[in-house]
Parts: structure tokens; C-alpha cells; sequence
């Protein structure tokens, strides 16, 4: 997430800190202070790593995880193609209870049951040794009743070490672990996200291991790894932070770690539910953030790497007390200018409680809920019985 990131980087590299939703691992932690990476202070996190605890939980009943929503329809007019790519219109998705971590089914249901149709997309979150996809995800993406959701893990592969050690090897045997479970006990196509929101970690210290080329090698190693291990069903996704101050900078491009390892390229973005200042503003501007020489992130996506398909991997709109109805005329404008990106084909929504500026949920207010069924309804349906 990147809503409050309050300056740009300092051109030697050094990042800036930033208010955090949630605490870094004490691993990290103390790789951070080991390698003097100012950026990773605790108070610089800034995507959930959901599954940041000992286990997941044992896997609930599935019997209400996959029951289509009420009034949601169960005709499709489009379908998947390549690469998880739909033949028409957009996959919907949700991080639906973003750090709730006590029933990801129970709270997948709730969210269907709120916006009256099945999410396309379940987002969660992995790291280190962490295998995946989980019991619980695996029945979230059967789903029941002929209604599948697809899977969208975001992995950060070694957040006990430097990615250039990730790159050079020391983490093989965790891949080499999570290709065999992947393998073994799951057959659909999903989506991996490496390492999301890069930017905020880079160190472009001589030596650091924390170079922005450090993380395009260390992407390209985890890719590599995994296919060269037999998995063959991952759809892989590099998400990018929706802070136009990192994209340009002089290293940004540097992160890229390839077209013949990626497959979709996507960012996270969001509107701070103001009227005016950062991070406020439409859905074009929510894809289109500029700063100097940078023009946005679509623009980029498009220009430099014509045909992938583009995902807004993390989207959210703060509820504001003060104006209430503005989550409303969000999805709004979001309903009515979707159609003019649409080299946009994904877009999960990050529903979050509480965080730092207070809460995305859809339901903050009886306007919003109706704003973004809104929208949801708007979309084809999308068949994905041949994931």
C-alpha cells in the first residue's frame, strides 16, 4: 500500500520514512539493522504480509466458502484465456479482510454476500518458508457450487536475507520445497507476485545487496527456480508502488526484471476519500499518478510493454467522516472511466478495517456499499471453469 508516503527519495538512494499499517517481521528487522537499510524501519512497511504468523489455521468447512452470493448472476459472457488473461472484460478480486486472519473463508463469504456476486480473485500474502497455496486457500478456490475464484499470492521469498543472497542461491531450498508442494497438491493456474512494492526497500548502496538490479536478479532467480522445479501452473505478476516519486527516480527502471519472466505488470494504488491533496483525485488518476519526467503508471505499462495485460493489485478508497458519500463518487467515476484502460484486466480491492488514515471497507457507509455494488454489477461476468 502507498497512499502516504510523504516525499520524494533523496537522490543518493536512502529512502524516506513512512507511516506503516503494520509491524516489520523481527527478521527483517534485524536484517535491516544489520545492513543499515534506512528504509526498512518498522515504520517503512508497507504492504501486508498477511501471513506473517506461525501457520495457517486448519482449514475450515468449505460448504459456505464457495456458495454464489445472493443476487449475484451466474451467467458468464467472457472467459479465460491465456495467462489467466479474460476475453473480455475484468477480473474482480479482494484481500477481503485485510489482517483478519481468523477465517479467510468466513470473511471471502461476507464479502460476496455484501457486493451480491463471487469474487474473481482471492488475494492473499506469503513469505519465507511459507508453502502455498495453503488448505484454506485451495478450498476458497474450488469454491463450491461451480463457482471457482482464482488465486493471487503475493510471496516475498526472503525477508531474512538480502536479495542479492536470494539471487546467488541461499534461499534454493525453500523454492525448491514450495515448487514440490505446489506440484503436488495443487494443479490450477494462479497468480505469484514476487517481492510486491519493491521500491521502498531499495538501497543503492555499492554492496548493500539491496540495488534495485539486486531485486530484478534476485525476481528473476525465484521465476527461474520454480519453472526449472516443474512449476508450470504459476501466472507470474510484477506489482509495483503506486508512488510516483519512486518511479522517477534513476533506478526505477532498474527493477524490471523482464518480459520472459512476467507475465501481467501491475500496481497498488490509492484514493485518500479527500476532495483535494495527495492521493486524491479519480481513477484516472489513481492509475495515472505523475511526477517530473514521469507521465503514470499506464502510460508507462503500455508504452514500454505493449500486450501485457495490466493489474491493479491493491486499490482502496479511505471512508471520510467528513464526507461521506466520497467512497461512493469514487467507484462512481471508477465505473464510468474503467472502460478507457483497457489494457487493464485485473483489480483487487484491498478491504481493510482499520490502517493508519482509517478504513477502506466497502460497507464503511450504507452510500459506499451502493457505490461499489455499483460497479461490480457493472462488469461482465467471467467464466473460469478452465483455469
Amino acid at each position: 500500500m502507498s497512499p502516504d508516503v510523504p516525499s520524494m527519495p533523496p537522490a543518493s538512494g536512502a529512502l524516506p520514512r513512512r507511516r506503516s499499517r503494520r509491524r516489520a517481521p523481527a527478521l527483517l528487522v534485524a536484517a535491516t539493522a544489520a545492513l543499515g537499510l534506512v528504509a526498512l524501519a518498522p515504520a517503512a512497511m508497507s504492504s501486508p504480509l498477511g501471513s506473517q504468523r506461525a501457520a495457517d489455521p486448519a482449514t475450515p468447512s468449505v460448504d459456505g466458502a464457495g456458495v454464489t452470493a445472493k443476487g449475484a448472476s451466474s451467467k458468464a459472457s467472457c472467459s479465460l484465456g491465456a495467462k489467466l488473461v479474460p476475453t473480455c472484460g475484468v477480473l474482480w478480486g479482494a484481500a477481503p479482510a485485510a489482517f483478519d486472519y481468523s477465517s479467510r473463508v468466513k470473511s471471502t463469504a461476507r464479502f460476496e454476500s455484501l457486493i451480491g456476486r463471487n469474487l474473481d480473485i482471492y488475494h492473499g500474502y506469503k513469505s519465507n518458508n511459507q508453502l502455498f497455496p495453503s488448505a484454506e486457500e485451495k478450498s476458497i478456490a474450488q469454491g463450491a457450487s461451480g463457482s471457482p475464484r482464482l488465486l493471487l499470492i503475493n510471496y516475498r521469498p526472503g525477508m531474512d536475507m538480502t536479495w542479492a543472497a536470494m539471487a546467488s542461491g541461499k534461499g534454493d531450498a525453500r523454492l525448491d520445497r514450495l515448487a514440490k508442494h505446489i506440484k503436488s497438491t495443487y494443479p490450477g493456474k494462479f497468480f505469484i507476485a514476487i517481492w510486491h512494492e519493491p521500491e521502498h526497500f531499495v538501497n543503492q548502496k555499492a554492496g548493500s545487496g539491496m540495488t534495485a538490479v539486486d531485486y530484478r536478479n534476485m525476481v528473476r532467480h525465484v521465476i527461474l527456480r520454480l519453472k526449472a522445479q516443474g512449476v508450470s501452473n504459476a501466472v507470474f505478476v510484477q506489482i509495483f508502488q503506486g508512488y510516483p516519486a519512486y518511479a522517477a527516480q534513476s533506478w526505477w527502471k532498474d527493477l524490471y526484471p523482464g518480459d520472459d519472466v512476467i507475465d501481467w505488470i501491475g500496481t497498488d494504488s490509492y484514493n485518500s476519500g479527500k476532495s483535494s491533496g495527495y492521493n486524491a483525485g479519480n481513477f484516472h488518476d489513481l492509475v495515472n499518478r505523475t511526477k517530473g519526467s514521469w507521465t503514470g503508471w499506464y502510460k508507462w505499462a503500455t508504452s514500454q510493454h505493449p500486450g501485457k495485460p495490466l493489474m491493479i493489485g491493491e486499490w482502496g478508497v479511505f471512508a471520510n467522516k467528513s464526507d461521506p458519500t466520497r467512497q461512493a463518487w469514487f467507484y462512481d467515476q471508477m465505473r464510468a472511466q474503467l472502460a478507457s484502460y483497457p489494457a487493464i484486466k485485473a483489480a483487487s480491492y484491498f478491504n481493510a478495517n482499520k490502517l493508519d488514515k482509517g478504513t477502506t471497507r466497502i460497507d464503511a457507509n450504507a452510500s459506499s456499499l451502493a457505490g461499489y455494488k455499483r460497479l461490480t454489477s457493472s462488469l461482465p461476468r467471467i467464466d473460469l471453469s478452465n483455469r
